[in-house]
């Protein structure tokens, strides 16, 4: 795969995102800051505890930001502390969280979430952990009561979760020519959202600080595979 990040702009150009600092290996999961820094996950061999989370700044300055985890896959905030899901299946955490000084601690371990993947956090703090093994979505809320928010078959392979307000979209990387993106209503209803990508992980919402949309739309980064990024454009109505 090719360790780099692409950069589309409004009206479709795709460039290379240079960045000095830090170094990709086999980048997973995006997910932006609210001061626009963009956090990658670098999911390293995927067997030992190489894997890194990288900051990269508005203006192409990146840092490593927390260092020792194993296959770290997607990644999303809460205010300011950064959850990161456990990819291998085995082994360590499912969820990390990491503190805004890259302290890592453990929030949900493994057993309780299969293989977990894709990863999102709700406006009230309930964090949400899609699992590659059997398609299920389970939620964490603050108070620690952990539940299921979708039944296992729910999903195919949710690699990359995010929040657009109370509506949770997906990625589904089932294979190079069916794989899509879905948006879970709050009733839990699915539909398509978005279909030919190559095999999506890591989705984020750009923050007002990195783009402005177009007019009554909305923007949605999704890091493909390890391929790079794809910006995802459309009219609220048609979400």
């Amino acid at each position: 795969g090719s360790n780099s990040i692409a950069r589309v702009s409004q009206t479709g150009v795709v460039s290379t995102f240079s960045f000095t600092g830090a170094t990709l290996n086999k980048p997973v999961g995006v997910a932006f800051a609210a001061n626009g820094d963009l956090y990658v996950s670098n999911q390293g061999s995927g067997s030992t505890a190489d894997g890194s989370i990288i900051r990269i700044t508005p203006q192409g300055v990146a840092s490593v930001f927390a260092t020792g985890l194993l296959a770290p896959a997607d990644i999303a905030f809460n205010g300011t502390d950064l959850f990161v899901t456990n990819s291998s299946g085995s082994g360590g955490t499912g969820v990390y969280r990491v503190t805004s000084a890259g302290v890592v601690s453990a929030y949900i371990n493994n057993g309780i979430v299969t293989v977990p993947y894709g990863l999102a956090v709700a406006g009230n703090g309930d964090v949400y952990v899609g699992s590659g093994g059997n398609g299920r979505v389970s939620k964490k809320a603050p108070t620690g009561q952990v539940s299921t928010f979708l039944a296992n078959g729910s999903l195919q392979s949710p690699m990359g979760m995010a929040f657009n307000g109370s509506d949770l979209y997906a990625a589904q990387s089932t294979s190079y020519t069916t794989s899509s993106i879905v948006k879970v209503a709050s009733d839990r209803s699915i539909t398509t959202y978005a279909t030919g990508l190559n095999t999506p992980s890591g989705l984020a919402f750009l923050m007002p600080a990195v783009a402005v949309p177009e007019p009554g739309s909305i923007t949605l980064v999704a890091l493909g595979g390890l391929a790079g990024a794809r910006l995802l454009r459309r009219r609220r109505a048609e979400a």
